[in-house]
């Protein structure tokens, strides 16, 4: 299993950067009424799990390990469902 190093930057403190440890598991996605398979990826920290398509701009999901609380975030429609 490979664990990777991401850089965050904060929201509240542009040009600050913080160091993430993570696990990273990259697959395909097949599903019968689709003609090509996927990408998708899940990203796993202490404290947080995403999960996307693996594309930076799209939308994704993000639970929060510590409050057990579910984000829906869509960038394209600026919406986040909790």
């Amino acid at each position: 299993m490979r664990r990777w190093i991401f850089a965050l930057s904060l929201a509240l403190s542009p040009g600050w950067l913080l160091a993430v440890e993570a696990v990273r598991l990259d697959y395909l996605v097949s599903e019968p009424e689709l003609d090509q398979p996927y990408h998708s990826r899940i990203l796993v920290t202490d404290a947080f799990v995403r999960l996307d398509e693996g594309e930076d701009d799209g939308a994704y999901t993000l639970y929060n390990r510590v409050s057990h609380q579910i984000y829906n975030v869509d960038p394209e429609e600026e919406t986040v469902l909790v």
